[in-house]
């Protein structure tokens, strides 16, 4: 029973801080967004992404997002030398209204990033919804 329990406790915090992101050479990168939040209101004013580094966990840009649009950059002097991959993700706040007085609209990450190479504006587009069973959730889409 001891060695249970002293294993499941160990193994707690890679369970509770685990997430997704995607992985990337550093460099310089233009991540474009487009957001939308479903059949709700529009964005809100105060909304806003973070792009995160996942190992070690470090901000590497904030945006607002204005007219349902954002843009990141990242450069090559932002790379830890003890880090020879970026883990990435996004990290969007306040971005959708309440559907209801009880449902607020909490940090809902993303782990799919894809830069504009070419500087075509390319953007990945973000659409937020919310289900009772599953909370909120984001689905994927090339602009």
């Amino acid at each position: 029973m001891f060695f249970f329990v002293t294993s499941l406790f160990f193994a707690l915090p890679f369970i509770a801080f685990g997430r997704e992101y995607t992985t990337f050479e550093p460099g310089d990168y233009v991540f474009n967004g487009e957001v939308a939040c479903g059949d709700n209101p529009p964005i809100r004013e105060n909304a806003y992404v973070r792009l995160m580094e996942n190992e070690p966990a470090d901000e590497f840009g904030i945006a607002r997002i204005q007219d349902g649009k954002f843009t990141l950059k990242t450069n090559k002097s932002m790379t830890d030398p003890s880090t020879p991959k970026w883990q990435l993700y996004l990290e969007f706040h306040n971005t959708c209204d309440p559907i209801s007085p009880d449902v607020s609209f909490p940090a809902v990450e993303s782990s799919f990033l894809k830069p504009d190479k070419a500087n075509t504006g390319y953007a990945v587009g973000y659409t937020f919804r919310h289900s009772s069973s599953d909370g909120w959730h984001v689905d994927i889409n090339a602009v």
